[in-house]
């Protein structure tokens, strides 16, 4: 039997984490928590791919002013049968630490090829959304690929899995429920609930300059394509301006701006405003200045980001939902069932619209109901998940 070693002893234990290829913008203050709330016994690196953050208009650790440590990893990318998929290089260091994190998704090769530690008796653990909560598409492949991470979750060290959902399904599915730590995967939201208490007096007047005073003014934001359901959102604004000519949409995001042309046509270049990518420092205001969040494929931190500023989602369910619907309900949202046409979409915007005394009772429901998703308790909730997992493994006391 493994004797008890003393945290207090002068090792300390290294962590590496390799949640995802690079770190986005919004990762960095999770990060920041955790170097601020985690034990002196133990510390940890995060995978930086710089080729990634330039691809994804991410930060730069000279830029960001990153108080953890990174550790640079370059990869490939390359396509298999149509799917972009890509490799990095830190399996093959990451046997000199004493645990790495890495994602549950088959996307990054790298992810399920760090299995290898396993093979030297090396703990590993897995942080994800427990499913492919995606792809539409089944069949034998998709079975497999499941089943696969599942058997690499069962016999992993760890799990962090998004959210209490993910490890209800987790559980469901035989994972043992002591090493799986919900996370509650959030943003930065105090600090974009702040933006929106020192923009709200200057909604007006942000208003007035891109001429949409008096307008009902929808927004979108993400990357515009097919997968997120831009052309629904077009052809359901196409519709309500039919309904009501004072609807106004703005999209703020990168993608093929083309699919915005039917909505321009029909509708005019006063009716959809497109802004392109927008920086942090500069979204604000779009949130600011809407008055509904509308997104007809799957949520994600995004959603959360608008409700930080009183907007109401209106979303429709699915079963390929990201793990953040969970956050959603009746009070807080307008959910319309599976199946809800474009028609039906923009008549339910319209609605909630017509029903002022409904749409402020909502809005004055919508921050309270988040507020609690801070990003200072998803770091404690990981810190609490890294020190349980080093102390079983490694019997410490």
């Amino acid at each position: 039997m493994r004797q008890l070693n003393d945290i207090s002893s002068n090792k300390k234990y290294r962590i590496l984490i390799a949640h995802q290829s690079t770190i986005p913008h919004y990762r960095v203050p999770f990060y920041q928590n955790v170097q601020k709330l985690k034990p002196d016994w133990w510390d940890f690196e995060v995978i930086y791919d710089k080729k990634e953050s330039m691809r994804h208009f991410y930060m730069h650790p000279e830029e960001s002013g990153f108080n953890f440590k990174i550790k640079p990893s370059a990869g490939i990318n390359f396509d298999i049968l149509g799917r972009k998929l890509s490799f990095q290089a830190f399996p093959f260091f990451s046997l000199g630490y004493d645990l790495v994190v890495v994602g549950q998704a088959l996307n990054n090769i790298a992810y399920p090829f760090t299995f290898i530690r396993k093979i030297i008796g090396r703990p590993i653990a897995y942080w994800g959304q427990g499913r492919d909560l995606y792809s539409v598409k089944k069949g034998i492949l998709k079975k497999t690929t499941e089943t696969f991470k599942m058997f690499l979750t069962n016999i992993a060290d760890g799990f962090f899995s998004y959210t209490e959902g993910v490890k209800e399904y987790l559980v469901k599915q035989g994972i043992q429920s002591e090493k799986i730590f919900a996370l509650q995967n959030t943003m930065d939201i105090e600090t974009q609930r702040r933006t929106y208490l020192n923009l709200i007096n200057k909604r007006e007047t942000l208003r007035k300059n891109l001429n949409v005073t008096n307008k009902k003014v929808l927004l979108y934001v993400g990357r515009f394509n097919k997968e997120k359901k831009i052309d629904f959102i077009v052809d359901a604004f196409i519709h309500l301006n039919k309904i009501d000519k004072n609807f106004v949409l703005f999209v703020v995001g990168g993608g093929d701006s083309k699919l915005l042309n039917p909505a321009i046509e029909a509708c005019g270049s006063e009716a959809v405003k497109h802004f392109g990518v927008v920086s942090d420092a500069e979204i604000g205001q779009y949130f600011v200045m809407a008055d509904a969040f509308v997104i007809a494929g799957s949520v994600g931190l995004n959603v959360i980001q608008a409700m930080c500023y009183n907007l109401i989602p209106v979303v429709i369910d699915s079963p390929y939902q990201s793990p953040e619907y969970e956050y959603l309900n009746n009070d807080n949202s307008i959910i319309l069932p599976r199946g809800t046409s474009a028609v039906e979409y923009s008549q339910q915007i319209n609605k909630l619209f017509l029903n002022e005394e409904k749409k402020k009772k909502m809005e004055a429901n919508v921050w309270n109901s988040i507020k609690h998703l801070t990003i200072e308790q998803m770091a404690k909730n990981f810190v609490n998940g890294i020190n349980q997992l080093l102390k079983r493994i490694y019997k410490l006391k």
